[in-house]
């Protein structure tokens, strides 16, 4: 009996750590995929993240490769900060990326116009900024705003 009450404590207390938010830890990022995906290394052990709340166009070759561009130049070979948010169906880390100049990667694509809030998923108070930011992008009609007509997307992996 004893045994059984100490189980069920042991994962009531792992359960609730569990849902706990995620705190922010530096690592180095050692590959970029896509604009919005990468790979970190944290504590000896390979992380793949993802950028929380935005998401770059696929199969739109220009904008695809300009944002792995961008990316790849802010944060290939560096110390960044992960704030992790959740993970992806894939259980990839989602998380809000830093740079340790302080930009935040999510926005730097955003403001680009490299990359799309994701309204529908987006609910921390930095979607706000990044909202503004693909504002501006769709005014000075830069990056996937070129056009006049706005660039489809793709679809959220988030």
């Amino acid at each position: 009996m004893q045994i059984r009450v100490r189980a069920s404590l042991f994962t009531a207390f792992f359960i609730l750590l569990c849902a706990l938010p995620c705190r922010a830890w530096d690592g180095t990022v050692i590959g970029v995929q896509q604009g919005d995906a990468m790979t970190v290394m944290h504590g000896g052990r390979r992380v793949e993240v993802r950028l929380y709340g935005i998401f770059v166009p696929r199969g739109n070759p220009p904008f695809t490769d300009k944002a792995r561009q961008l990316s790849s130049r802010l944060v290939q070979g560096i110390r960044v900060e992960v704030s992790p948010v959740t993970e992806d169906r894939d259980g990839n880390m989602v998380a809000v990326v830093y740079t340790t100049g302080s930009t935040c990667l999510n926005g730097a694509l955003v403001g680009a116009g490299l990359a799309r809030v994701d309204r529908n998923r987006c609910g921390r108070a930095k979607c706000l900024e990044w909202l503004d930011l693909e504002a501006g992008a769709r005014k000075n009609r830069i990056g996937l705003w070129e056009q006049r007509r706005t660039a489809p997307a793709g679809k959220s992996v988030r």
